[in-house]
């Protein structure tokens, strides 16, 4: 695997807006945040973050629980124990167990965070950085989380276990790897997974297990977020959202501003946090007219003295939606840093006065690297196209059209004959307007008819170049379906395994600069 090319964010058409305006260190967006996304706000990120509270202890003791069951890597054991000295934070990715460790972007941001963990210990000596991987276990999203692409093929894990993912058994997964999409696949990191799904009871486990054996030898930690010990931590946000509506309030004035400049990418509701049991994940329902709580269409309900017991005696049965989750995140971790996409990026920019209500350090958001993988017949196609890497992120149409005039026989070209038929008929329309100026509209309108017959006539001569072209064209076609399959990018949609390499993540975490994201091009030979 060899880096190809590389192409800044600003020159794609990829992100949103908000994110732009965020890299660009924009005033209006930057009051969203606590730090700017550059090499020299880390100093003061690393002292602010001193201020806050830090629940290391607690910390590590879960991490060794999590940790029991698994072949532990030196890396990893060291960057446990290491997280109980005060000078010690993490750099943070998170994501819900998927299946077969999601698409490719889950490998990008845990490359991403990896590598900025290693930058910021060459960057300040006295302080040490682990990369953490944040496994939202709770998410109850089957569909989501139960299905992959491989190369381009829809592999699904039909079950019907519901609540959180964590905890649905992995009865059936097995069964996937004779599938025919792994015949030219059974790689390393396919064992791997299939492995973890014969040592592993439930999908949390089996999802961690995946992601620490892949990258171990990177130090990474990758916790499970859902641990009594931890959820107590979290005891008095879970009291003031449920039984005040403070989250709802706090926001408003934010998502005044994004609605009007922007676009909010998640509202948050009255309540948001779920309840929660093995096989449930319910929705809190705040019911005013007779002062309850309904638990989604359970049946169940709570009047408030009896919620607030239950959030002071069982606080692990109440799970945060995608609004408080980062809140969450942020009490138990000693973080510095969020690394992210331009989707959570714009959530995580909502959420800055409800970190400051409730007293929890906001950490720098760093907008992750992506990539583009071509196996050695894509690159073989591109150069045969002559055509630029940058160009498939552009309309599939607009491209085509592009490549068919660039490579348009001059003679066959209209434009130059175009241009003299308008000098023409500015000589025709100055002639018939200085006879009659009533006769001013009726030559420009002829104008504008014979140029606009011209121009139909050039497309008409461009579809037949287009068909005397068409092995090209093709060719065109073939790559827009590895860069953007089905019209998302490469990234969302296809699944890392089919690509993996030895030396792959070793590759992307050398050649991504945490601090310049961008689009990275990649040949897998």
């Amino acid at each position: 695997m060899r880096p190809m090319f590389f192409y800044d964010y600003e020159n794609l058409p990829l992100l949103p807006k908000l994110i732009h305006h965020y890299l660009q260190g924009k005033p209006e967006v930057m009051q969203l945040c606590a730090y700017s996304p550059r090499r020299e706000s880390f100093a003061e990120t690393i002292s602010r973050r001193k201020q806050f509270p830090l629940f290391r202890d607690t910390l590590v003791q879960v991490l060794e629980e999590q940790y029991r069951t698994l072949a532990i890597h030196p890396k990893v054991s060291e960057n446990i124990r290491v997280l109980k000295r005060e000078n010690t934070f993490t750099v943070t990715a998170a994501h819900q167990p998927c299946l077969f460790g999601g698409p490719l972007y889950n490998i990008y941001k845990i490359c991403h965070t990896i590598k900025l963990a290693q930058t910021l210990r060459e960057m300040y000596h006295e302080y040490y950085f682990v990369p953490v991987f944040w496994l939202g276990t709770e998410d109850h999203d089957t569909k989501e989380l139960s299905h992959a692409f491989i190369n381009g093929k829809k592999i699904v894990w039909e079950h019907a276990y519901k609540g959180p993912s964590g905890r649905w058994p992995v009865t059936g997964i097995g069964q996937l790897s004779g599938d025919a999409a792994w015949s030219e696949h059974q790689n390393d990191a396919y064992r791997i997974w299939f492995e973890a799904a014969e040592r592993c009871d439930v999908f949390g486990k089996l999802v961690q297990f995946f992601l620490h054996t892949l990258f171990q030898e990177y130090g990474l930690v990758v916790i499970d977020q859902n641990h009594p010990e931890l959820k107590a931590l979290l005891k008095e946000v879970i009291l003031q959202d449920v039984l005040h509506q403070k989250t709802h309030s706090i926001m408003q004035p934010t998502l005044a501003f994004l609605d009007k400049n922007y676009h909010v990418q998640a509202r948050p509701r009255e309540v948001n946090f779920f309840y929660i049991s093995d096989t449930s994940r319910e929705r809190i329902i705040w019911k005013p007219q007779n002062a309850s709580y309904q638990i989604g269409q359970s049946g169940a309900s709570f009047t408030a003295p009896e919620m607030t017991t239950e959030i002071s005696a069982r606080p692990e049965r109440f799970s945060p939606n995608v609004i408080l989750r980062p809140v969450y995140q942020e009490i138990v971790l000693p973080n510095v840093a969020f690394v992210g996409g331009a989707a959570e990026l714009s959530y995580w920019l909502e959420l800055k006065a409800v970190f400051d209500a409730y007293g929890v350090a906001f950490p720098a958001l760093m907008m992750r690297n992506t990539a583009t993988l071509l196996r050695l017949r894509d690159v073989r196609k591109l150069e045969k196209t002559g055509l630029v890497a940058d160009v498939f992120f552009q309309p599939k149409e607009v491209t085509i059209k592009k490549f068919i005039t660039e490579h348009l026989d001059e003679e066959k070209r209209l434009d130059k004959e175009k241009e003299q038929i308008d000098k023409i008929f500015n000589i025709i329309i100055q002639k018939a307007s200085d006879a009659d100026s009533t006769l001013l509209h009726t030559a420009q309108a002829e104008k504008i008819k014979v140029l606009a017959g011209i121009d139909a006539l050039q497309q008409k001569i461009l579809r037949a170049e287009k068909r005397k072209n068409e092995q090209l064209v093709r060719q065109i076609n073939d790559l827009y379906d590895v860069f953007c399959p089905e019209g998302e990018w490469q990234e969302r949609r296809e699944n890392f395994i089919p690509f993996y390499t030895q030396n792959m993540f070793e590759v992307i975490i050398r050649n991504f600069d945490p601090f310049e994201p961008g689009m990275h091009i990649f040949a897998l030979a």
